[in-house]
């Protein structure tokens, strides 16, 4: 599990240590605090690889964007540059890759208004949540564990650690970036967006 406040850096407060790099990104007033402003072309925080583990994941974030096409979170190895990436495509839809394969929804955040995405990947599907509530149960999966090498946030790396395609990258800000290595509950989910502040069982 980690948790990124990113109340003027990008460190781990969950206890784990997955502590994160600062390339370019900008802080500023967050949904809660402070947070980090990216400029859709060169500001990307770099995370710790070992964050992603397992087949089951849940990604909670908030954000604040009008951009209509971008990665927001990008895992890579060295074989596969989209083993795990939160896209959004042209149509400023939500579109999730893992282990390459990727399906497409009618899910977009991109109003310039502060909004919560969650994401929850399980063997045979993922559930999309915004702003707590549920939004779209997808019959796509991950049935074998996630081998991340490079891990990035505001952007999309088209060869590990690099391959940034100017139209893919992040323009917005990014605030309180929680991930966890199993599925959440909805009713945790929905903890989560009403006290951001919460800790959840097994956070520690």
């Amino acid at each position: 599990m980690a948790h990124y406040p990113f109340d003027g850096d990008a460190n781990d407060v969950s206890g784990h240590e997955h502590h994160g790099e600062v390339h370019g990104a900008t802080p500023m007033k967050g949904k809660f605090g402070n947070a980090y402003s990216f400029n859709g072309k060169d500001s990307r925080i770099k995370l710790s690889a070992s964050t992603i583990q397992g087949t089951e994941l849940t990604v909670n974030i908030w954000v604040k964007t009008k951009d209509n096409k971008y990665g927001l979170i990008s895992g890579a190895n060295q074989s596969m540059d989209n083993e795990y990436l939160i896209y959004f495509d042209e149509n400023e839809k939500l579109a999730p890759y893992y282990h390459g394969n990727s399906v497409k929804t009618d899910i977009s955040v991109s109003d310039n208004k502060w909004h919560n995405l969650t994401v929850v990947t399980q063997i045979d599907q993922t559930r999309v949540y915004i702003d707590g509530l549920h939004k779209k149960t997808l019959e796509f999966g991950s049935k074998t564990p996630f081998n991340v090498e490079c891990f990035w946030i505001g952007g999309d790396q088209d060869i590990l650690n690099g391959g940034w395609e100017p139209s893919q990258q992040f323009e917005g800000i990014i605030d309180e970036l929680r991930i966890y290595n199993r599925a959440l509950t909805e009713v945790k989910i929905q903890a989560l967006y009403k006290q951001p502040q919460v800790v959840l069982n097994k956070d520690k």
